[in-house]
């Protein structure tokens, strides 16, 4: 299962966990969110705010995150590295990719940004991948893609 987050005016990460767990149907599985997949934000479980499942719409809907960049760890770790490093790659790349993907660094935007990580578990069945994703401020939502925006 991957989670989703929404965070205020900071960067948050999201844990990514697969489960096998039903989810309302229209939902699209976490673990199966893709580059330009429009979202809305799930209420989680736990302290984690871990989700099975996201409402896809499509992008001209009002939404508020969209999924912009995916990666993969650069190593051929066998054993999950730890927390801290795992978070703190998937941080890294997903702020180097946000002014590509924004057409604004991340300090200077208004728009916020989370990503999805592997986690232990997921690591162990072999899920090495992240996600990140740009948000609408709390309270907000966005229209049409966020890419180029410039906010």
């Amino acid at each position: 299962m991957i989670g989703v987050i929404a965070v205020v005016l900071a960067l948050n990460p999201v844990a990514a966990e697969r489960l096998l767990t039903p989810f309302v149907p229209g939902n699209v599985p976490a673990n199966e969110l893709d580059t330009g997949d429009c979202f809305q934000a799930a209420v989680g479980e736990g302290d984690g705010e871990i989700f099975l499942a996201v409402p896809v719409v499509d992008c001209a809907q009002p939404h508020q995150s969209e999924a912009y960049s995916e990666f993969a760890w650069p190593g051929d770790d066998l054993l999950y590295p730890g927390d801290d490093r795992v978070i703190g790659y998937g941080e890294e790349e997903c702020r180097r990719r946000f002014a590509d993907f924004v057409g604004l660094d991340y300090e200077s935007s208004r728009l916020e940004l989370t990503y999805l990580y592997p986690t232990s578990q997921s690591w162990r069945d072999g899920d090495r991948l992240f996600l990140c994703a740009v948000s609408a401020p709390d309270g907000e939502t966005l229209e049409g893609t966020a890419r180029n925006l410039g906010q």
